[in-house]
């Protein structure tokens, strides 16, 4: 399960990998299990005839960035992919999830220059009582354990937006952040496929299925 690229324009960012490490992984996987193109893993999936080395290869949430440099890859090494969109981009919806994450690694010189800002806005806001009485108790290495690989400060960030602020305070704090320098529209440019895109993908053989309409931060 893929999703963010760099390379061929676009940026470095926390999470992507690039071109060569993309086909390093997909050498890795090709040794040790079968990778099925997409139509076939679906038609084994339908009919109950999928075996367990039989791997398939996602990707998610209608970047651009897989289109400029993860299709290149497949399709020199000849495999075919799902590709699972969220739709409200294709109808000029802007989705806030995608182009906060933008903001957030293209926009500061590192991560936690993000977050200090961050926190230092979600102290001046309206919750910032709440915020101040939830950090006496906080503690980082109890909140989402299942996820190893989050920093403190990540999941510091993550009890902040979904336990203190919750969705609308959180949208109103990161567009506030967003305007003092640029604007939604700016930061979402180049971020997600268009029509002609999924058009290209399923002429080439891959498959395009539904992710969802828009990307909330806890898609429950």
């Amino acid at each position: 399960m893929f999703h963010h690229f760099h390379g061929n324009g676009h940026p470095l960012v926390l999470g992507s990998i690039g071109a060569e490490q993309l086909a390093d992984m997909i050498g890795f996987l090709g040794s040790h299990s079968r990778i099925l193109g997409a139509q076939l893993w679906m038609e084994k999936a339908l009919d109950g005839r999928l075996e367990r080395d039989d791997l398939c290869l996602t990707f998610d949430d209608s970047l651009l960035c897989q289109r400029d440099v993860a299709l290149p890859v497949l399709e020199a090494l000849g495999h075919t992919g799902f590709f699972f969109v969220y739709s409200s981009v294709f109808e000029g919806g802007l989705e806030r999830l995608e182009i906060y994450r933008a903001f957030r690694t293209t926009q500061f010189e590192t991560l936690d220059e993000f977050y200090s800002r961050f926190f230092e806005m979600v102290e001046r806001s309206d919750r910032g009582d709440a915020y101040r009485r939830s950090m006496r108790e906080f503690r980082a290495e109890e909140y989402l354990p299942e996820y190893p690989f989050y920093s403190s400060a990540d999941r510091k960030f993550r009890f902040v937006r979904e336990e203190i602020l919750g969705p609308e305070a959180y949208v109103r704090l990161m567009d506030s952040m967003i305007g003092e320098t640029t604007s939604l529209e700016e930061l979402s440019k180049f971020l997600w496929m268009d029509d002609a895109d999924l058009r290209t993908l399923f002429d080439r053989g891959h498959v395009v299925g539904l992710h969802s309409y828009t990307h909330p931060t806890m898609m429950e």
